[in-house]
């Protein structure tokens, strides 16, 4: 097969078929700019999502780590993290509003209606739980809010578990087995990226519900901290979960540099370790953000080259999610393959998680 035929073949594999981003973080452009008083700010955006048959983005508006506060990193309080989950939350509800591109996914339903309708879906997600302070009870009130995916924890420390930088050996806190219990209870999607390995085993030893990585790599091809070891990729997978790889170079491979084939080679080794329905896309591409949206995150005194974020140049934009399906063809993967790892697998995983919410 031609490139050109692979890429063909590709788009229309797109067209006919659900695609999900498993991890973006639109909300780090949205909500300085709504601040400021701009409005439909997701329009900057649409574009890119558009060339790459984009059906739904789970984007996670808050968490643990600095930058998801939608005020400057030395503003008043800037540790309150439910404060500015909440602010980001309405951001993206009141985007949502006043873009009919847009809609709200509470549900796989919603997505699957995004798709027929040409709509792109919204998938509420928090990357690190902080926000539920020390009350499992705020879990509830997310869930209500929209918020259907949680990572457990970012780099560091919270109450719930260590992250990877901690480096204390830390697993799963007696308040972060609750906090599981209850996501699992309400339907939301427990992410281990970034949680310590330590944490990882922890929550499999109390997991009754698939677990997901929403934006993570092979150890095994990088040694990255943040990538997964194959033992890690089969306990998801024997969970029923599913791995979403990442795009950025620093996790593809260890120079800092990468290729698209590179990102594939991750796709390669986690499909013959477990099958290619529990290896999804979880990208990770930061939108093309300028540098006072850079100043407004963080202060302005911060050196901007360490938000310097760095992709395969064949995919370095939700733009280009065909290269990367022209790619997975031309490995020789099936049709039905690619579809699941493009949004299929993601798809059937949330829809299992969403689906079991029990009643208090």
């Amino acid at each position: 097969m031609s490139e050109r035929d692979a890429l063909d073949r590709a788009r229309q594999l797109i067209a006919d078929n659900i695609v999900i981003a498993g991890h973006t973080d639109f909300i780090a452009d949205l909500g300085p700019r709504r601040r400021k008083g701009e409005r439909k700010v997701m329009q900057r955006h649409l574009p890119a999502l558009r060339s790459g048959g984009i059906t739904a983005v789970c984007d996670h508006i808050g968490g643990d780590a600095p930058y998801y506060a939608v005020y400057p990193a030395n503003a008043v309080s800037p540790a309150a993290p439910l404060k500015h989950a909440l602010q980001a939350l309405q951001h993206v509800r009141d985007e949502i509003s006043e873009n009919d591109d847009l809609t709200l996914a509470l549900t796989t339903e919603h997505i699957r209606r995004a798709h027929a309708e040409g709509k792109v879906a919204v998938i509420l997600c928090l990357e690190g739980a902080s926000p539920i302070e020390d009350d499992v009870a705020l879990l509830r009130i997310l869930h209500e809010l929209g918020v259907r995916c949680i990572g457990l924890t970012h780099n560091q420390r919270n109450l719930l578990a260590d992250g990877i930088a901690v480096g204390a050996r830390g697993s799963l806190t007696a308040f972060g087995r609750e906090a599981v219990a209850e996501m699992e209870r309400l339907g939301i999607a427990v992410d281990v990226s970034h949680l310590s390995a330590e944490g990882f085993w922890g929550l499999v030893d109390v997991a009754t519900r698939p677990i997901i990585a929403s934006h993570s790599n092979s150890h095994a091809i990088n040694p990255h901290p943040r990538n997964l070891t194959d033992d890690q990729v089969r306990a998801i997978a024997k969970s029923g979960g599913v791995i979403g790889v990442h795009a950025m170079a620093g996790l593809i491979s260890p120079t800092g540099t990468a290729t698209l084939i590179q990102l594939v080679e991750h796709v390669d080794h986690m499909v013959d370790l477990v099958g290619a329905r529990h290896v999804a896309v979880g990208p990770d591409i930061m939108p093309d953000f300028d540098a006072v949206t850079y100043r407004e995150l963080w202060s302005p005194s911060s050196d901007l080259s360490a938000l310097h974020f760095t992709y395969p140049p064949e995919f370095d934009g939700l733009d280009k999610m065909p290269n990367l399906a022209a790619a997975l063809l031309d490995r020789g993967y099936s049709d039905s393959d690619v579809a699941g790892i493009l949004g299929g697998n993601w798809l059937r995983v949330l829809d299992d998680i969403w689906s079991r919410r029990q009643n208090a």
